[in-house]
């Protein structure tokens, strides 16, 4: 509950201490509400994995508003908001006059974004086009902002552009340090202009089999029944008899 969702601080303790069970995304967010409530587990975010891996192939139709834009592509799936660092964004443009960057996503609280020739701002996509964009990305960015709530936040992009396959780089995000081994991960906007090349210069078919075989092992099914197994534990704790057995994730939902 900071920067651009500083409104909800007066009522996160109550939210976070009423709870029977509080799930957080990461460890910054663990470690508060473990503070409040000991009943607080670690679920970080995940993927649509079988969606996103279609991406992988590159034999999706491509869009036509993407379909000319000359490669390298420098790609970004997301909204546009304050918590992107638009003067990163600007210098990754200048210092890659021969790259073209790709903004994908609505504008959610701000319009003022750099304008350069070689950066199209694409807007708001369906969901069921995102894999089709994706497949055209070279490498796939998270320029955010070093903030307090960015350091709080563990990005669903991350997984996305793992399912697909791409080269990620991405600015100072901790929990995306947790994989250095896969994510080029920066300190700077030196190091992140830096890492740009390095992903493209760098990339092999077995970085890629092994992003997309860390983002199987997160997708949206493993993560619904790691929760599902939190709530049934709870459940037993609590001996509450729901009358039947543990519930399986494929069971209850289907991604298409």
């Amino acid at each position: 509950p900071s920067e651009e969702f500083e409104g909800w601080k007066p009522f996160y303790h109550q939210a976070v201490a009423s709870a029977d069970v509080v799930l957080t995304t990461s460890d910054k967010l663990f470690h508060m509400a473990r503070a409040i409530n000991p009943k607080t587990f670690l679920v970080p975010n995940g993927c649509d994995f079988e969606y996103f891996a279609q991406s992988s192939g590159g034999n999706l139709p491509v869009p036509a508003d993407i379909a000319n834009i000359k490669k390298p592509i420098i790609g970004y799936i997301g909204v546009i908001a304050t918590w992107c660092d638009m003067e990163l964004i600007d210098k990754v443009a200048v210092n890659y006059p021969d790259y073209n960057l790709v903004m994908i996503g609505p504008f959610y609280n701000t319009t003022d974004v750099p304008r350069r020739d070689n950066i199209h701002w694409l807007g708001f996509k369906k969901y069921e086009d995102l894999a089709a964009y994706a497949q055209m990305f070279d490498v796939g960015i998270i320029p955010f902002k070093r903030t307090s709530m960015i350091e709080s936040v563990n990005p669903i992009k991350m997984w996305e552009y793992m399912a697909a396959g791409i080269p990620i780089v991405t600015s100072a995000i901790p929990e995306t340090r947790k994989f250095q081994d896969l994510v080029l991960y920066s300190e700077t906007h030196e190091q992140f202009i830096q890492n740009i090349q390095r992903a493209i210069n760098n990339d092999n078919p077995e970085l890629k089999a092994r992003r997309i075989q860390l983002a199987q092992q997160n997708s949206w099914l493993s993560r619904a029944q790691s929760i599902i197994n939190i709530i049934e534990q709870e459940l037993q704790n609590k001996n509450v008899q729901g009358g039947q057995p543990p519930a399986k994730v494929n069971n209850i939902i289907s991604f298409k």
